[in-house]
């Protein structure tokens, strides 16, 4: 099942609050492929929270950061999901 409602949350420059990027129901391998893409976005040191609900988002996450030069911060659950914290190194 895929989701239209997939929302990159936009912070003003100079925010301390990382951008939120709400990927639940979207199946794998799209959470972390959009992931990447706002992260490359990001200067070194950017972060980005991931609300994923895919089981393989969980499962492929380590392998995937460390593959992309990112790290994964915390997990934060919540009723509707997990969210990640992960940062550009």
């Amino acid at each position: 099942m895929t989701s239209d409602k997939t929302v990159i949350s936009v912070q003003p420059p100079g925010s301390e609050e990382p951008q939120l990027l709400d990927a639940r129901d979207l199946a794998c391998p799209l959470p972390l492929l959009l992931l990447r893409r706002v992260l490359l976005a990001q200067p070194a040191g950017g972060r980005v929270r991931l609300w994923a609900t895919a089981e393989g988002t969980r499962r492929d996450l380590a392998g995937f950061c460390r593959d992309q030069g990112f790290r994964w911060l915390e997990t934060t659950e919540r009723a509707e999901g997990p969210v990640f914290l992960i940062e550009r190194l």
